[in-house]
């Protein structure tokens, strides 16, 4: 319909090919695949004609041993949905269950994708990774031991390690645990949380961390042997660390007394009884506002009943401490009166100074 063009000098014929004019296609294959190359791929694959789900799970190297076989998804867009719909759909899925071999069943093999697929590969729900926790002190067996149910309990634990030693002190029993802490106002790094989380894992530590959680839980080990599985058996978690100490004979008394220092414990002393062997209090003491930290962590305070104090009881290698009492505030008028003794002090001192100016 268009007669031919003569061509002048410098011309130039262009015959462009219909792939340089389409936008690139690539498919996509997301969670437990094999991927050893994400870094530089991003899980992103060039799409080619007539590929196959099998072809990119091929390409992506194939599916983890975590991997959720029976559900493998790929999401596709929606090209015409209904536009201006509150309802609209904009992506349909289709679910595969796929061989260890990348092979499907006769129905579903040889799916053909579209450019744009999405295929994700979840995690199996039944697939856990072996747990850890670790016993430290006084039980017949130390070290590590795995967690066998999800549920397994403190009293679990000691009793797979053959129970408490002769010289084991329970009261005195502390759970370490430790959690990786993700903030919602910073990026995620990765790295680091991974060292975190091995760290936990293998029961080490490495260091103040800002994103790792610490707690010192203080268990009633005595009680839990006693009553396994009551309220206060607690369910472990990966990495739980639980020490028990040996049999603790001293009482440490610190802050204001007339003497701190580290006394003998004795079965029938009393708070004071402790106070008394530090030195007594002193005149700066704060005494309602005395405490004592136990060995597994726990703190309890001095109670007022009428105008008496009431000090808490004294175990085996407990802490007392005695806070120091604050400077009082100064009401109105010992304020101007603090402030007029400063300021007719600084008169005297002026006109002492005039004056033997004057005189000189």
């Amino acid at each position: 319909s268009v007669p031919d063009l003569i061509l002048t000098r410098l011309d130039q014929v262009i015959v462009p090919s219909k792939f340089e004019m389409a936008q690139a296609a690539f498919i996509s294959v997301e969670g437990e695949v094999n991927n050893v190359n994400y870094g530089d791929n991003e899980g992103k694959f060039a799409y080619t004609s007539n590929m196959t789900l099998e072809d990119a799970l091929l390409l992506a190297g194939g599916l983890k041993e975590s991997a959720y076989s029976t559900e493998v998804e790929v999401v596709r867009r929606k090209r015409n949905s209904l536009a201006g719909a509150a309802n609209a759909q904009i992506a349909e899925i289709f679910k595969f269950d796929v061989n260890r071999d990348l092979t499907l069943n006769n129905k579903e093999t040889n799916f053909v994708l579209y450019p744009f697929d999405q295929i994700v590969v979840r995690k199996s729900p039944n697939y856990v990774e072996q747990q850890t926790v670790f016993l430290e002190g006084e039980v017949l067996v130390t070290g590590p031991y795995s967690i066998i149910n999800k549920n397994d309990k403190i009293s679990d634990i000691i009793n797979r390690s053959g129970g408490l030693t002769e010289l084991a002190y329970p009261e005195g029993a502390t759970l370490l645990r430790r959690t990786v802490v993700k903030s919602l106002f910073e990026p995620t790094n990765f790295e680091s949380d991974l060292a975190n989380e091995k760290s936990i894992k293998t029961g080490t530590i490495v260091g103040d961390q800002p994103n790792v959680k610490e707690e010192s839980i203080g268990i009633k080990l005595k009680n839990i042997l006693k009553n396994p599985g009551s309220f206060e058996d607690l369910v472990v978690q990966e990495g739980d660390i639980i020490r028990i100490p040996k049999r603790l004979e001293t009482v440490q008394v610190t802050g204001s007394v007339l003497y701190p220092t580290t006394v003998k414990y004795g079965k029938g002393l009393n708070f004071t009884d402790y106070i008394s062997q530090s030195g007594g209090f002193t005149v700066a003491s704060l005494r309602k506002s005395s405490y004592i930290k136990y060995p597994n962590g726990n703190i309890d305070r001095t109670r007022r009943f009428m105008f008496f104090n009431v000090y808490p009881r004294v175990e085996p290698g407990s802490e007392i401490f005695v806070p120091v009492k604050s400077a009082p505030s100064l009401t109105p008028q010992q304020t101007i009166q603090t402030t007029t003794g400063i300021l007719s002090s600084i008169m005297t001192l002026v006109v002492t100074v005039l004056a033997f100016r004057t005189i000189k």
